[in-house]
């Protein structure tokens, strides 16, 4: 494991239960789609691929643990939640005496938004965002979006046009060959439920009800 800012896994482990602490509050009025769950899979994911890749643990984690940390913000006020989470990562850090490691953190926060569309600078950065587009796939995915529909008061189709705008491209813009893998994997799995509501959207009409009546 490798560490840029602690000189011990035990120091590591103490600035994170720390972290976790502080941003709990943070996520109390957050929707589902972006609940504290979806932080700590994001850790996770960026956990295992930086272990894989041989990237700062220390980096990685807190930036994931950070990352959503102005989602609420954003919802009430219109703003950011990248920008306003590197704001306030920098204030956590601050407190917790890890101003040495602001610029890498809010770096990775600022750049790990999709619709932003920046490339983040540093291997670290590619990891988390590539961890939270991979929470953005799959089974959790899924989970995901119909959660998203529902705060966002979207429709059927508008929840499918996202499908096609945003989750099914995100596989083609992984960063490492591992997070390749497993995007492909779930993003399988999308497209056959895609699939299937598509062709239940073709056959569920009211034409095509009148004529299986008179068919019989």
């Amino acid at each position: 494991m490798i560490l840029k800012y602690f000189t011990t896994k035990e120091d590591f482990v103490k600035s994170l239960v720390a972290i976790y602490k502080l941003i709990q509050e943070q996520f109390v009025q957050c929707p589902s789609s972006h609940s504290l769950e979806h932080t700590i899979r994001v850790a996770e994911l960026s956990l295992s691929l930086a272990l894989e890749i041989g990237a700062n643990v220390d980096i990685v984690v807190i930036a994931a643990l950070l990352h959503d940390i102005a989602r609420e913000k954003e919802k009430l006020t219109g703003s950011c939640h990248a920008e306003e989470g590197a704001k306030m990562a920098k204030d956590i850090l601050e407190k917790m005496h890890l101003t040495v490691m602001i610029p890498d953190i809010c770096d990775a926060i600022l750049s790990h938004r999709f619709s932003k569309n920046l490339t983040p600078s540093s291997i670290e950065g590619k990891i988390l965002r590539d961890a939270d587009m991979l929470d953005a796939l799959g089974t959790i995915g899924l989970y995901r979006v119909i959660h998203y529909g529902i705060e966002h008061n979207k429709n059927l189709n508008e929840i499918i046009e996202h499908f096609y705008s945003k989750l099914l491209k995100l596989e083609h813009l992984m960063h490492f060959e591992s997070s390749k893998k497993m995007a492909q994997e779930r993003t399988l799995f999308l497209r056959i439920f895609v699939e299937g509501i598509n062709d239940s959207l073709i056959t569920s009409d009211f034409h095509s009800l009148l004529k299986q009546l008179e068919d019989r």
